[in-house]
């Protein structure tokens, strides 16, 4: 008897990898929140609202703190930008799959930081690597992700894709 397994392939569309990407966005903002000094690192929507919190009431030190996570999603959105260049297929050929393995490699690298190290390495590195993720990923199953979400998440996508109209006028 011979018994055949069917894999099925796993796209950057497909459902399967969403929520693989929501669980792991989820997870890492939990993470840098409760565990890293009460900083959102993959949802900037909640480090925007925080900033304007401590803005308000005179905390500017504690403002800056929830900046820093903003920028480094700033400069992740560029990164991605430049990946999906077309010049850039000469030395990566699929940039989907060359993000996936920055951010594990980039996650990977995060798991051995100390906790005792300063909590604005991890949520630096972990805001720029879901910059390039919500950057490159755009579409589950053929539709766009923000479709149907909640408010942050559709800032969190209407500030990324800002910032991609933007680089493409820039460069």
């Amino acid at each position: 008897m011979k018994i055949k397994y069917v894999l099925k392939k796993l796209t950057s569309e497909s459902v399967e990898l969403g929520i693989l990407l929501a669980i792991v966005g989820g997870f890492l903002d939990a993470y840098t929140f409760v565990g890293r000094g009460g900083v959102f690192a993959n949802a900037q929507t909640g480090n925007v609202v925080l900033m304007g919190i401590e803005a308000a009431t005179g905390e500017w030190g504690k403002a800056v703190l929830h900046t820093v996570p903003v920028l480094a999603f700033v400069v992740g959105v560029i990164v991605a930008e430049i990946i999906k260049k077309p010049s850039m297929h000469l030395f990566i050929s699929d940039a989907e799959r060359a993000v996936l393995i920055l951010e594990i490699a980039v996650l990977f690298i995060v798991g051995f930081i100390p906790y005792t190290s300063p909590n604005i390495i991890v949520t630096v590195a972990i805001s720029f690597v879901s910059a390039i993720q919500v950057s490159s990923f755009r579409k589950l199953v053929g539709s766009p992700y923000n479709k149907h979400n909640h408010d942050h998440w559709k800032f969190t996508v209407s500030y990324t894709r800002s910032l991609q109209c933007y680089h493409k006028k820039r460069w």
